[in-house]
């Protein structure tokens, strides 16, 4: 396992960095998408929350999916090339648990800064639309590092 983690350093590193990116994004806009309770606030110290939950949990998710990844890519014998399907799936199932662990955070810790809590309908579509758009763009990004890199299709 560590060989091979020797071997895809630059694989995970990319991989960590796409789902910090990814949710920072998911973040910003869940932090952006509040109200206050008093109609007036400074928004900036949820969205700095919004941006650093985004990227811890990014990076947390990416990279269990990369060791889950390698780990099962180890136990079915296919180290020399990454088995394509297998990483599209990962990152897509990485991409949405980061987008809805990220708007659930945000989401749940609005009323610390004086920010009206979505729920009901509101938090379930926006939350459902994120995991989606996050599944998506994770499954998206996989496929072209995997052409760049070379991977088998």
């Amino acid at each position: 396992m560590i060989a091979l983690l020797r071997r895809r350093w630059l694989d995970v590193v990319l991989f960590a960095l796409v789902g910090a990116g990814l949710g920072m994004l998911v973040g910003v806009f869940t932090s952006v998408q509040t109200e206050a309770l008093d109609g007036r606030f400074d928004p900036t110290g949820f969205q700095n929350y919004g941006l650093a939950v985004g990227a811890v949990v990014g990076v947390a998710v990416a990279l269990l999916a990369m060791l889950f990844f390698l780990g099962f890519t180890r136990v079915t014998g296919k180290t020399e090339l990454l088995h394509f399907r297998l990483y599209v799936w990962v990152a897509g199932i990485a991409g949405a648990i980061v987008t809805i662990a990220t708007f659930c955070i945000v989401t749940s810790s609005a009323s610390r800064f004086g920010i009206v809590e979505r729920t009901g309908t509101a938090a379930i579509v926006d939350g459902v639309i994120s995991a989606l758009i996050g599944g998506g763009t994770g499954a998206v990004v996989s496929a072209v590092l995997s052409a760049v890199r070379g991977y088998n299709a």
